[in-house]
């Protein structure tokens, strides 16, 4: 910035240059930018605003649900849930603390563009804004399904596992 300085005669002096160096704010920026970038790449990850509109989501993302962004883009959150979750008290609580700026992390089931199940290993992170006021929810995701179903496959075997010896002892106690 170049500030002329004038006499008290009104007439120009001299020039006053003030200058801020701007390096280490432009290298935060920088370094800021390449850390989200990363993580567009490696990680699932939709926007909501504070009502549970969809205002973005990456291709990680609607690849996992089978969705393009034209399709869910303006829907709301549900769109992604069961009907026992999207209709329940609990999901409405959700939404309230999310508006209230908690957090949550956990696995979330979810169902894709055609009613299959999706799980997620995510987090839901409210945002807020230079005023200290919450703007959007940004959901960072990793998809889980395949691990599971895996769960659950070793579940029933164990409890197959389980009521199978349940058996083969009640029958020693009967002499069978």
């Amino acid at each position: 910035l170049v500030c002329p300085i004038k006499d008290i005669n009104g007439r120009l002096s001299h020039f006053t240059l003030v200058v801020h160096n701007l390096t280490r704010t432009i290298e935060a920026s920088r370094e800021h930018e390449n850390l989200i970038h990363a993580m567009q790449r490696s990680t699932a990850v939709i926007e909501f605003d504070m009502q549970g509109q969809i205002l973005h989501a990456n291709k990680l993302f609607l690849g996992a649900v089978g969705y393009s962004l034209d399709e869910v883009k303006g829907k709301h959150h549900r769109i992604f849930c069961p009907p026992e979750f999207s209709e329940s008290p609990e999901y409405n609580q959700f939404w309230d603390r999310l508006r209230s700026g908690e957090f949550f992390a956990d696995r979330f089931r979810r169902l894709d563009k055609h009613g299959h199940e999706v799980w997620l290993e995510a987090s839901y992170n409210p945002l807020r804004n230079s005023r200290g006021e919450y703007y959007k929810v940004v959901k960072f995701a990793t998809v889980i399904t395949d691990q599971v179903h895996q769960e659950q496959e070793v579940g029933r075997a164990a409890g197959v596992a389980f009521e199978t010896s349940k058996d083969t002892d009640a029958s020693a106690v009967r002499g069978i």
